[in-house]
């Protein structure tokens, strides 16, 4: 039997109890891959992480490769199928839409549940080499 006061602890004048957050991660899948291979991007606040598998085990960039979103404790929920121009890297926005910058300035927003919501060509070129503040609408 339990008493009331297991786990919790002082420090100084102030009482507190640490509390499980998440019962079972579930980041086993998504750990299986190669994590070189892949662009990672977390959301701020524990928010949503998106992994685009980018590249194959032989380490050649694919053409088609899944970007797949997953809640904090690694539930998927949702995924998005790459097959546009070459992905150079991925944000989260303040709204927590997911931003996929393409090598040629073309920005893709899709939801956090993996629908595309808009896309925008900003016309810079090749963009690999410039430092870019995005602000989409």
């Amino acid at each position: 039997m339990s008493l009331h006061c297991d786990g919790w602890c002082q420090l100084n004048n102030v009482t507190f109890r640490k509390s499980l957050l998440y019962e079972r991660m579930k980041w086993s899948n998504a750990a299986e891959s190669n994590s070189r291979n892949s662009l990672f991007c977390s959301a701020q606040f524990g928010g949503p992480v998106a992994i685009a598998y980018t590249h194959d085990a032989s380490l050649k960039v694919q053409r088609s490769f899944p970007i797949v979103t997953y809640t904090a404790s690694g539930q998927q929920i949702g995924k998005i199928q790459w097959q546009n121009g070459e992905l150079l890297d991925i944000f989260w926005s303040n709204a927590e839409d997911l931003l996929c910058l393409q090598k040629d300035g073309r920005v893709f927003v899709y939801s956090m549940f993996g629908l595309e919501k808009r896309n925008r060509q900003f016309g810079m070129g090749n963009v690999s080499t410039f430092v870019l503040l995005i602000c989409v609408e």
